[in-house]
């Protein structure tokens, strides 16, 4: 096994080469949002210098600004002085106290799949959810993120293997991870339908856990360090042509740390296939509007899919407005600092409500759920579908 890019260490020492030239400013949401220094990437590296330094106290008032950071990335990808300011907030994050409840939870529960039906049962549970509201340990809207969990399938059984139709092009495994397969199974199956009808024997390994992105940003890189050497003696051990992740959160965190593994992002291994060739793709009659999420765009830096959804006939198609800043979710921002990661929702959810598509369309499950529990709480005259593009390109490919 080859050993993996190095984990961060509790140093700080790297928020000195910031030049302070503001450069990030215009591109970081909260600094949007709010207009204080505080709340920009110049404002968070002069507190993460002054921790290092023991200047300044990690006070309540730091730690909320520090948290509010949704981790898109935004400032790092433009920043001319190279600054590694994801590296730096979360290695900041392992020297704070962790005193959110609902995230300690969180991260116990996604440590192991055996406890993942604890958490499907934690959040979809009204009753807990109203006594937790009740004691200020849950957001006051967090009723909506509730109501849109409800809405998600039921149980869908996994089996450990899925044969090619046709001739074998090659054999991949798909990246299921934690959350994803908790209450995004559709576009698990709309993905299995797809690789497996365009060729693909693809391999769902059980032994594989949670990719540690909310570990590590969250500042328990320990766990995070675990997570990721699990799944990567478990994917080196198989004889795969790639592994195949669809939601772009898990999969910036596994293309970052896991340079030995070939994680492709869902959409992107369809474009590099040419699996749409293969498929006879019948018209659609829908507006659909295109989210981006940070993890697309900044970590994996990948092309936008709106060229691949075009190549379904009769959609009308639109980009959401500032696709570049993003929505607000961070993980679970959405649920640990929400007063935050709503106000950075709002433009976004004007957007749908403006245009009222039939279905918005993302490749990250968090922001999905984020942006349409938002809706909820809209007075819309139409239901909104949200989905992965994967699923429309299965619709139209009639594969179901």
């Amino acid at each position: 096994m080859k050993p993996l890019k190095t984990m961060y260490k509790a140093d700080l020492s790297a928020a000195d080469q910031c030049v302070m030239c503001g450069m990030c400013q215009p591109h970081c949401p909260t600094y949007r949002t709010e207009q204080t220094e505080t709340e920009s990437p110049r404002g968070r590296l002069s507190v993460i210098l002054g921790l290092a330094q023991s200047q300044l106290q990690a006070d309540s008032s730091i730690i909320t600004h520090l948290n509010h950071c949704t981790g898109c990335g935004a400032c790092e990808a433009m920043c001319p002085s190279r600054v590694p300011f994801m590296q730096l907030i979360d290695n900041c994050k392992q020297l704070l106290p962790r005193k959110n409840l609902v995230l300690n939870v969180i991260l116990q529960l996604v440590r192991q799949p055996g406890r993942y039906g604890i958490l499907r049962s934690l959040l979809k549970n009204r009753q807990l959810g109203y006594l937790l509201r009740l004691c200020r340990l849950l957001p006051g809207d967090s009723k909506y993120l509730q109501k849109t969990i409800q809405l998600s399938p039921g149980k869908l059984p996994l089996a450990d293997f899925y044969a090619a139709s046709g001739d074998t092009q090659g054999n991949v495994g798909l990246f299921i991870g934690c959350i994803t397969q908790l209450f995004d199974k559709t576009t698990l199956q709309d993905s299995l339908l797809l690789l497996t009808r365009s060729g693909y024997n693809v391999h769902i390994l059980r032994q594989q856990v949670c990719c540690g992105a909310l570990h590590q940003h969250n500042g328990d890189i320990d766990t995070a360090r675990l997570l990721l050497k699990q799944n990567q003696q478990l994917f080196e051990s198989a004889a795969l042509d790639a592994v195949i992740f669809t939601a772009t959160g898990c999969g910036a965190q596994l293309a970052s740390h896991l340079k030995s593994i070939n994680a492709v992002d869902i959409m992107q291994f369809i474009r590099q296939s040419a699996l749409l060739t293969k498929l006879e793709l019948q018209p659609l009659t829908a507006k659909v509007l295109v989210h981006e999420p940070c993890s697309q765009r900044n970590q994996l830096k990948l092309p936008a899919i709106t060229d691949l959804i075009c190549q379904i006939p009769g959609l009308t198609i639109n980009n959401m407005i500032e696709n570049q800043f993003c929505c607000g979710g961070g993980g679970i921002n959405m649920l640990t600092v929400a007063n935050s990661a709503n106000k950075l929702r709002t433009h976004k959810l004007t957007d749908i409500e403006s245009r009222l598509p039939d279905t918005v369309v993302t490749t990250n499950y968090g922001c999905a759920l984020h942006l349409a529990s938002g809706t909820q709480s809209l007075d819309l005259n139409k239901e909104i579908e949200f989905c992965h593009p994967v699923s429309l390109l299965v619709r139209s490919a009639s594969l179901k």
